[in-house]
């Protein structure tokens, strides 16, 4: 990794060190977060994808009497594929859509104030969608994915010339700080390893910054 994209681990590792001894504290057994961050591809994967954004969001149940939480998240990442990768497969476009759902344990160091760290651990479920574009005509009947509308259509766009999914497992480790806010919200900043079990290995690092209530 060159210094570049280490930035922001680097940052975030001063930080955390930085911060005294204060936590996360809540009189709810449930908390929710909504996050938005930048995935930072790891080994082989860095070599063949883009860095790029990434969507999360998800719940922790932590009751008081309980020394460790427990995170569930859904999370949304595109990457799109590099064009070296692209030129070999003599194809104009590319990405990779990684849907997955992770659950996990959370603990937070119980001690008082507006700022805190916590660490996290736990697995996670992946459907991992491929697909190579080329530009062409397009014709026919347009669905779009999101809104389920489909409309007729024709003239020049990007046509799939190749599609694969797949659903696999994988499993995550991060570390995080927050920053208390007004009405019991929190501000976070969180740094998570995703490793995914494929015939080569596929990991990520997304740096997300979110709230918490």
């Amino acid at each position: 990794m060159n210094m570049m994209r280490a930035l922001p681990f680097i940052a975030a590792g001063l930080l955390l060190m930085g911060v005294p001894a204060a936590a996360q504290t809540t009189d709810r057994d449930w908390t929710g977060h909504l996050g938005l961050g930048y995935s930072f591809g790891q080994g082989t994967y860095q070599d063949a994808v883009e860095d790029d954004w990434l969507l999360t969001g998800g719940a922790v149940y932590k009751p008081k009497t309980w020394p460790v939480g427990l995170f569930f998240d859904l999370t949304y990442s595109n990457h799109d594929i590099e064009q070296d990768v692209l030129n070999a497969l003599a194809v104009d476009d590319g990405d990779i859509d990684n849907f997955s759902i992770a659950g996990g344990a959370q603990f937070a160091a119980p001690t008082k104030g507006k700022v805190g760290f916590y660490f996290k651990a736990g697995i996670s479920e992946h459907f991992l969608d491929v697909d190579l574009t080329e530009p062409g005509i397009v014709t026919g009947v347009v669905c779009d994915p999101w809104w389920w509308w489909c409309v007729p259509a024709a003239g020049v766009g990007d046509v799939v010339v190749e599609s694969e999914s797949t659903w696999r497992f994988g499993y995550n480790t991060g570390i995080g700080i927050n920053f208390g806010l007004a009405n019991r919200t929190q501000f976070y900043l969180e740094a998570r390893y995703n490793w995914i079990n494929l015939e080569k290995t596929v990991a990520y690092v997304p740096v997300i910054i979110g709230w918490r209530w």
